[in-house]
């Protein structure tokens, strides 16, 4: 009962921050708000048969179901040893990720047994929180409304993104904290403030427990944004300079924090591209191998293209990667226009199209590096097609656009001026 009581509050929660913090316009606020709203009841009417279905090679079945037995487990710590974070240190199998087992097991505590409903709540309405804010984040950037609200539509119910945030899957969470400490950074560049500030740190340290390696290429937008580049006053960016130092020789001289981050870093790496993970990933339906002699960086070109744009159009496979092509098919158009508007940042805004390809370029070379697999490529770039939409709906700025309208208008009423000027009768010598 407790798992269908989160779900409508979440949903009521959802229509609320729509509604109070929106920045659109009366012309799209309401499709604003229904698009959300629809998104969120879909996934949570996906959650019922999903997980039954056999989309992939492997038939049914993933780590939306590991997650939901790591939870139980820790029920049960709970049960017998009262409440606790629980880490890597009391159940080693966790890995770093730790936060989405912890989540899913207090909303099942709290139910008195499993809930998929309120467990998927959670994720469909973090799926749907980041969307919106990818929307609102597009307007402040000056993007045009009307193509802000087609990128909504793209992301919210692309297939992928769609299949991932329905389920006990963690990447609605993933999303949610990237887009998350993304967006202050980019709210920081452009004025200071405590908030986005702690907001992004924040966001950092829950990523760290959802998907750990992906704070090493989130933190850069971060720190650019926190410098303030683009500030008339060169105190700000003096400041920060000081402030990064000092934090820094804190953390060399007085923790092992350095040390754990260059450990994590070869743990990740060696587990992405040693010869029996990279074994273990061709073994799929959609696996792919690459005469790249052993060295991770062999063809790293080809590796690219595999992680950014497939599947192809001409590859066959499991139902799941057909369905994928609809997905990277809307990419293709959502990169081109994303390349498009990064021309125009280059001309216009150096230092806002820095802080995209300080995320977008680290974040592309990471994943391919280890490519193996189609279906997970889909899976694991879902931040940078997030991000990269982002971008593509800053192709347009809404000033632009009011400016070539007004021009439209004044043109057309020339011309109108023009012909009535034409046909008018001309004047007679005594009117003249």
């Amino acid at each position: 009962m407790f798992g269908v009581l989160l779900a409508l509050a979440l949903g009521v929660a959802l229509y609320v921050i729509i509604t109070r913090v929106s920045r659109a316009g009366d012309s799209t606020r309401n499709q604003v708000i229904g698009t959300l709203m629809a998104g969120y009841v879909l996934r949570l009417l996906l959650q019922v048969f999903l997980r039954d279905i056999p989309l992939f090679s492997h038939g049914v079945g993933g780590d939306n179901e590991t997650y939901e037995n790591y939870a139980k487990i820790i029920v049960l710590i709970w049960e017998h040893s009262g409440f606790e974070y629980i880490t890597q240190k009391q159940l080693y199998q966790m890995g770093q990720t730790t936060l989405p087992q912890n989540l899913f097991a207090l909303i099942i505590w709290a139910n008195g047994g499993v809930t998929r409903i309120g467990c998927t709540s959670v994720v469909a309405f973090l799926a749907c929180l980041t969307c919106f804010n990818l929307h609102e984040l597009a307007l402040e950037l000056g993007g045009e409304p009307k193509r802000a609200l087609t990128i909504l539509v793209l992301m919210l119910f692309g297939p992928a993104f769609l299949m991932y945030t329905s389920e006990m899957y963690k990447d609605g969470l993933v999303a949610f904290f990237v887009i998350s400490a993304l967006a202050s950074a980019f709210r920081l560049s452009r004025r200071l403030s405590v908030l986005h500030a702690v907001i992004g740190a924040a966001s950092l340290f829950a990523l760290w427990h959802v998907r750990y390696y992906l704070i090493f290429v989130s933190v850069g937008p971060m720190v650019v944004g926190l410098a303030g580049l683009s500030s008339k006053s060169i105190v700000r960016p003096l400041l920060a300079a000081l402030l990064l130092a000092a934090a820094g020789l804190f953390v060399l001289a007085y923790t092992d924090a350095l040390a754990g981050v260059n450990e994590s870093i070869d743990t990740t790496l060696y587990a992405g591209t040693n010869e029996g993970a990279m074994i273990e990933k061709a073994a799929g339906g959609s696996g792919v191998t690459f005469n790249d002699g052993g060295n991770p960086l062999g063809q790293l070109h080809l590796k690219l293209a595999y992680t950014l744009f497939a599947p192809f159009p001409w590859q066959s496979g499991s139902v799941g990667l057909q369905i994928g092509k609809i997905d990277a098919l809307a990419w293709y158009y959502l990169a081109y226009q994303a390349i498009r508007s990064g021309r125009r940042l280059l001309r216009e805004n150096r230092l806002l199209l820095l802080m995209f390809l300080a995320f977008l370029v680290p974040m592309s070379i990471m994943y391919s590096i280890g490519m193996g697999n189609i279906g997970l490529s889909v899976r694991q770039r879902l931040p940078i097609v997030l991000v990269g939409a982002l971008l593509a709906a800053l192709r347009i700025p809404a000033a632009s656009t009011a400016k070539d309208e007004a021009t439209d208008d004044d043109e057309h009423a020339d011309a109108e001026n023009h012909e009535n000027d034409r046909h008018e009768p001309a004047p007679t010598t005594s009117e003249a």
